[in-house]
């Protein structure tokens, strides 16, 4: 039989922000299973749903499976200090954190460039950066990136 202990379960951090996931469940209102997932405590980011009517160390290791599956040469979001500051266009966010236990708040992603010592959009070499929230205010704001990561490289083929 697996063991499916937390000391038996190795997960990864959360690759956006680092913090320790832990296995969370929903009921199902309308038969006697249940919805089981990843979260991450620091950030919210989880895994899809996965439904059981009765688990099995199988199905755990399955959804941990799920959250650790990730390419680790994928890029993921670096500390602002670390981006490249010889005009180089990235793609940032800026995030604001409230706390333990509070989602943060995102703003992004956009691309950007750090030109003439500070970071400009790079579509429009502007220092404001613009941004539509949920309910569609827009609103523009000098927000300058907390976290980046490389462009991906460009799609070979297409148009001309």
């Amino acid at each position: 039989m697996t063991d499916t202990s937390k000391e038996a379960v190795r997960l990864k951090p959360c690759p956006f922000c680092g913090g320790k996931p832990h296995l969370s469940k929903s009921y199902n209102e309308h038969d006697e299973g249940a919805y089981y997932f990843y979260r991450c405590k620091s950030c919210g980011v989880s895994t899809g749903e996965f439904y059981a009517r009765e688990t099995c160390p199988v199905f755990y290791e399955q959804v941990r499976d799920v959250w650790n599956d990730r390419t680790d040469t994928l890029p993921t979001w670096q500390p602002i200090e670390t981006a490249p500051r010889d005009g180089t266009e990235v793609i940032a966010i800026h995030c604001t954190h409230y706390g333990d236990g509070i989602s943060p708040t995102i703003d992004g992603p956009f691309t950007a460039a750090f030109q003439n010592r500070k970071w400009r959009s790079s579509w429009d070499d502007s220092e404001v950066i613009e941004y539509m929230d949920w309910g569609g205010t827009d609103y523009k704001s000098i927000m300058d990136p907390t976290h980046w990561m490389p462009l991906p490289t460009p799609p070979k083929g297409g148009h001309t």
